[in-house]
């Protein structure tokens, strides 16, 4: 009896890990890193994933948190984790997310993502990324 429930036991674990592997994930963690040329107070990540930072006419409010970015004193860069739809719908780009970085929070202080290639030049050269799971069905 006890070799029957051990069998079972395995069964549904197996099951299980294949359930789990089979589920793609539904949204992932984009880490968001950016090095300004000049020293900067605060720096700011805004984008379609978090309404452009609520910025008014380009401004970004110094009491914004959703978009601001953490100092990374050894490095001297600036860093934030954001969670991603994957396979996002919608968008000025279907799939994609567009970005940029923010200095300061002044409204002329916006800069494309010096890592990125991918810039799209019909909308104020915002940076642009896709988060996509393709499944291979060889």
């Amino acid at each position: 009896m006890r070799c029957v429930v051990r069998i079972v036991l395995a069964l549904i674990a197996i099951t299980l890990l294949l359930i789990t592997s089979m589920c793609a994930q539904d949204s992932v963690d984009v880490m968001f890193r950016y090095k300004p040329a000049a020293s900067a107070t605060r720096v700011y990540v805004p984008g379609e994933f978090n309404s452009w930072a609520n910025n008014s006419s380009g401004t970004i409010s110094s009491s914004n948190t959703n978009a601001l970015m953490t100092f990374d004193g050894i490095s001297g860069s600036w860093y934030r984790t954001v969670r991603l739809l994957v396979n996002r719908v919608g968008g000025s780009i279907t799939g994609a997310y567009q970005y940029k970085f923010n200095i300061d929070g002044g409204s002329n202080n916006w800069f494309s993502d010096p890592l990125n290639p991918r810039i799209n030049t019909a909308d104020n050269n915002d940076s642009y990324l896709f988060i996509i799971i393709r499944t291979w069905t060889g």
